[in-house]
């Protein structure tokens, strides 16, 4: 939160923005409802009285907050008369991004909408802000309030990654949100983006070393006037940098002034929040292999420490749901059938225990911790398989804290199926079984729990054979067989995709 009162950032980390379904974030019109509601009970028991207003990214977090709002009127009726044109001139005010244009309040709550999905992943599509002129609609609505703005988000600005979308929109959001967050400091501490190519061949050199090592680095990055040679990017956050490495050049070497003046530079950039690692030409030629080392080192510590920082999700609390951006997306999965959090498998037993495996994340990469690795790979087969050899590595990845499953992920979570588990590959994708399974013979259906769906892209063709013996084992047309498929999976609807799933098991079982 800034220590300017006039605008604050409340940020709602259990926040999920329900991209591929109602297009709302509970958590967040929860949470300023709240704020709403105290601020209006306040007020009757002779508080200032200030009008208020609430601005959301879309219509669909707008009913959802008219809703909550309705519900709290009806449970304290004397927040009524805050609502009536008849007994307020400025009743308490709820637009859209796209519908607030020329109103007014003292106090605007701005409902950010997006933000992680249930996977944790933030897709770079903010509606209206990606459109050419989006910059003018958010600058209507940040600009709405006569004293004070509260800003609700579980989206933070080092989730916007701009190298994922050339939005002028997009980008000017997350100028805002670091604001937002940090105040006047942070027009100081902003990262410009790389200003240029590799100045040296020795900045180049330790760039692409560190590069094999799995680093994403970007040269020169503009910071408060300086240049930071190298900026390496968060693994879990690729809109923020973890660290930024200063090699020493030429300009460095020219006297005394000059490295008083770069360590006074350093000083600054640790003041503004950067971690700054610094590497000497000399010692790199003397022995390059060592001095990446200590960065590579260096760099997995500050990842560590930020890290162990932040809460690891509970994956059994929370539903798990598959979806990616447009354009990047495996299956064309429709909003009411995307699968939330699977079912337990009921009667199987639990590999992962306190004594035998604990994640830690500070040592995924390590050799030593394979082992590890290996039972809680093997845990998930065993509770969630057939799985989607995607969704396990989310899973996986998700259990150490991982917001996105690069391709060093993948391949350590492959790396550490045992041998003995069966894997079937479709067009679907690639689905591992667990150890005792037998994918030839496999006869069962996991049916899900009330209230969860499953999507059929994420069920192995061999399950949905099992599921389709079980709804024809009358003498039903297709037809009804396929409805009482979708009604198996929890489906509102039966969409394209699903329903050639459906019939795709339907011609193995009988043959056609």
């Amino acid at each position: 939160m800034t220590e300017d009162k006039a605008v604050t950032f409340r940020h709602v980390p259990d926040g999920v923005y329900a991209r591929a379904g109602a297009r709302t974030n509970r958590a967040e019109a929860t949470a300023l409802t709240a704020e709403v509601v105290a601020m209006l009970q306040g007020m009757l028991t002779g508080g200032r009285r200030r009008t208020i207003g609430i601005v959301t990214f879309n219509s669909e977090q707008q009913s959802l907050i008219e809703n909550l709002l309705d519900d709290a009127r009806r449970q304290d009726p004397r927040l009524e008369p805050f609502f009536s044109e008849e007994d307020c001139a400025e009743p308490v005010l709820i637009k859209n991004l796209e519908s607030v244009q020329g109103e007014e309040r003292d106090v605007m709550m701005f409902s950010l909408t997006y933000g992680p999905d249930q996977t944790g992943r933030v897709a770079m599509n903010f509606g209206p802000l990606n459109q050419a002129g989006g910059e003018r609609r958010l600058n209507v609505a940040i600009t709405r309030a006569r004293e004070a703005l509260i800003v609700f988000g579980s989206l933070r600005s080092e989730h916007i990654d701009l190298s994922r979308t050339s939005a002028i929109g997009v980008a000017h959001l997350k100028q805002f949100l670091d604001f937002a967050t940090h105040g006047a400091r942070a027009f100081a501490r902003a990262a410009t983006g790389p200003l240029g190519d590799h100045e040296s061949p020795f900045e180049a050199a330790v760039a692409e070393r560190l590069s094999a090592k799995g680093w994403i680095l970007h040269p020169q990055i503009g910071v408060s006037g300086f240049r930071i040679d190298l900026g390496v990017v968060d693994p879990d956050a690729s809109g923020a940098f973890l660290a930024g490495i200063e090699c020493d050049g030429a300009t460095y070497h020219r006297g005394a002034t000059a490295r008083d003046r770069d360590r006074l530079r350093q000083v600054v950039l640790e003041g503004l929040g950067w971690r700054i690692l610094r590497i000497w030409s000399t010692d790199w030629w003397t022995n390059a292999a060592r001095e990446c080392d200590r960065l590579h080192a260096a760099l997995q510590a500050a990842l560590a420490e930020k890290r162990a920082k932040t809460a690891v999700p509970d994956l059994d609390q929370s539903a798990d749901v598959l979806a990616e951006d447009e354009g990047e997306t495996a299956h064309d999965v429709a909003d009411d059938e995307i699968a939330t959090d699977p079912f337990e498998q009921s009667g199987q037993p639990s590999v992962l225990s306190e004594d035998n495996a604990r994640p830690d994340a500070s040592h995924f990469y390590e050799d030593e911790y394979r082992e590890t690795l290996r039972v809680i790979v093997l845990n998930e087969i065993v509770r969630w398989g057939p799985i989607r050899l995607d969704r396990l590595t989310q899973r996986v990845a998700r259990i150490h804290g991982f917001q996105r499953t690069g391709r060093e992920i993948q391949d350590r979570v492959s790396a550490s199926i045992p041998g003995n588990c069966p894997r079937t590959k479709e067009a679907a994708g690639e689905f591992v079984w667990s150890q005792d399974a037998d994918p030839s013979g496999w006869d069962s259906f996991r049916t899900p729990e009330e209230g969860e769906t499953r999507d059929p892209n994420e069920i192995a063709t061999q399950e949905l054979v099992a599921l389709a013996r079980k709804c024809s084992s009358g003498n039903q047309e297709q037809d009804e067989v396929l409805l009482a498929m979708r009604d198996a999976c929890g489906l509102q609807k039966l969409r394209e995709a699903s329903r050639e799933r459906f019939l795709d098991a339907l011609r193995l079982l009988t043959g056609g």
